[in-house]
C-alpha cells in the first residue's frame, strides 16, 4: 500500500501543478475551484478503494474483494455523473470543456487503481 500511496500522491501532485500552470498560464476559461476539488476526491477515493480491497486481502476474504473492487468502481462512476449533473444545473458553465479536467482526472486515477488492483489479486493467487 506505501508503495501505491506514493505513486499515487505524486501524480495527484504532477497533475494538480499541471492544472493551475494550465489555468495561471493560458488563455483558458474553462478550469476553475471545481476542477482541483474532483482532484482531491479522487486521490482520497482512490486510497480508500485500494485500502478497503488490500484489507479484504489480508483477510483472505475474496468476496470482500470483489465487493471493494466492484463497488469502489460503481461508486465512483455514480458520484462523478452525480457531481457533472449537479455543476451543470448550478452553474451552468459556458463550455463543455469543463469536464475536460474531470475526465483525464478520472481516467488517470481509475487506470491507476485497476493495476493496483490487478497486482493485489496476483499477489492474492499466488499465496
Amino acid at each position: 500500500m506505501s508503495s501505491f500511496f506514493v505513486k499515487i500522491a505524486l501524480v495527484a501532485v504532477a497533475l494538480g501543478i499541471g492544472t493551475w500552470s494550465l489555468d495561471q498560464f493560458t488563455n483558458v476559461n474553462f478550469i476553475g475551484p471545481m476542477a482541483y476539488g474532483l482532484l482531491v476526491f479522487f486521490f482520497v477515493f482512490s486510497v480508500i478503494a485500494v485500502f478497503l480491497s488490500q484489507n479484504a486481502l489480508t483477510q483472505n476474504n475474496h468476496r470482500q474483494f470483489l465487493t471493494a473492487i466492484s463497488g469502489s468502481m460503481v461508486a465512483k462512476v455514480l458520484l462523478t455523473a452525480f457531481v457533472v449533473l449537479v455543476f451543470a444545473l448550478v452553474d451552468r458553465p459556458k463550455s463543455v470543456l469543463v469536464i475536460l479536467p474531470l475526465a483525464v482526472y478520472y481516467v488517470v486515477f481509475t487506470a491507476m487503481e485497476v493495476t493496483e488492483f490487478m497486482k493485489l489479486n496476483r499477489k492474492a493467487t499466488l499465496k
